[in-house]
């Protein structure tokens, strides 16, 4: 699978989604639900405290394994974030710029 550019699509371009939500330059109300909050070390990202999320490892190209500090019920009905996002054409230093 590509982008419209041709780049391949890789899961760190899934895990931008997390990094620009839960970017602290982040204003938007998606961050603060059980499918963020409740990844090992968002909060300390969330805060500026930490440069990525711990809770996010990447494994390969298209395989991540996300550490939960809990299952919330909503993950299991669907919560879970599954949107893509091209990390080429972004660079988190412009979010508050958005």
């Amino acid at each position: 699978m590509t982008w419209h550019d041709g780049e391949p699509l890789k899961i760190t371009d899934y895990i931008a989604s997390y990094e620009i939500i839960g970017h602290p330059d982040y204003e938007g109300v998606r961050g603060t639900t059980d499918g963020f909050t409740s990844i090992v070390g968002y909060d300390e990202y969330r805060a500026g405290e930490a440069d990525k999320i711990s809770g996010i490892e990447v494994i390969d190209e298209q395989t991540a394994v996300f550490t939960y500090k809990e299952l919330a019920p909503s993950l299991t009905a669907g919560g879970f974030w599954f949107y893509a996002f091209p990390e080429h054409h972004f660079e988190l230093a412009y979010l508050s710029k958005i």
